[in-house]
């Protein structure tokens, strides 16, 4: 019983810790590469759009995979990051190539990201699906047992590959 008592008080702490690191308004650097593929703001509706230009597709239909964090890190965060990655240039490498699906590891506390929290309502470090079309998002979905499965790579590369694939299809449709 104690074991149980010890545990629960730790995932309370834990909690409470990565809301307060998503959501602190502390003195922010500037990301390094190796931190974040994001090299610019979120903000900014025609980001789907000057993406798949760059990469010769249209912004008609495409999903992005967002990976949302903090600037404060874990081990397990960093987990969850790189296991999404390769999860998603495992089994949709083309799509990346194609610009169908694009992958964005976004900081939330850059002051010009912060309204990703208010729009995909986050509590803690998450990976976002993002049905654009027209330039436009017309659905998301919050992968929210990334923090059940990464204790677990095999059954998470392929919870994020299910979702991801069900996501697309949904998209073509």
């Amino acid at each position: 019983m104690k074991i149980k008592s010890i545990t629960t008080l730790f995932f309370l702490v834990a909690c409470t810790v990565f809301i307060y690191l998503i959501f602190s308004d502390g003195d922010h650097q500037a990301i390094s590469a190796e931190q974040s593929v994001q090299s610019k703001p979120l903000g900014d509706p025609s980001l789907a759009e000057d993406e798949a230009i760059s990469q010769g597709k249209s912004a008609s239909e495409q999903v992005i995979a967002y990976y949302f964090h903090g600037n404060r890190r874990c081990r397990t965060c960093l987990t969850i990051e790189a296991y999404t990655e390769e999860a998603l240039k495992e089994k949709f490498g083309d799509s990346l190539k194609s610009g169908e699906l694009i992958w964005r590891s976004v900081d939330v506390s850059i002051p010009d990201n912060k309204h990703f929290v208010k729009d995909y309502q986050l509590y803690a470090q998450s990976v976002v699906l993002s049905a654009v079309q027209g330039g436009k998002q017309v659905r998301w979905k919050n992968l929210d047992k990334v923090w059940q499965m990464v204790r677990n790579k095999e059954a998470f590369l392929s919870y994020i590959q299910t979702e991801t694939a069900a996501f697309l299809e949904e998209n073509k449709s």
